[in-house]
């Protein structure tokens, strides 16, 4: 799943109330879905209105959304963060700055 970038998102809805046309459409359904979890009113003003806002319409609502009457390509992360339950992969450990050079047994090397 793509994970929108908030901060590009901020500067788009700023002057918007939907993302497409003057009516709540499957585009705002879109977009929240690629909003991880509630903006920060503090440091996402307007991002939480628009959560907030789109949020709060009941499903029977929702399933009546019109498609968008225009097309809209978000910015977006290239994929959503780990699931919580998903323990990340460690990561590996830089040489040590005296082994400047020094090639690791276990790292394969490119001829």
């Amino acid at each position: 799943m793509s994970v929108l970038d908030l901060d590009w998102f901020e500067s788009f809805i700023s002057a918007r109330t939907y993302v497409a046309g003057h009516s709540a459409s499957q585009a705002d359904l879109d977009a929240l879905r690629q909003i991880p979890a509630k903006p920060n009113p503090k440091t996402h003003p307007h991002s939480a209105r628009y959560f907030h806002h789109i949020s709060s319409f009941s499903v029977g609502e929702v399933q009546r959304f019109p498609k968008a009457s225009s097309s809209v390509n978000f910015k977006v992360l290239s994929s959503a963060p780990p699931a919580k339950s998903q323990q990340a992969a460690p990561k590996a450990s830089a040489p040590p700055p005296s082994a400047k050079g020094a090639t690791s047994s276990t790292m394969p090397t490119h001829d």
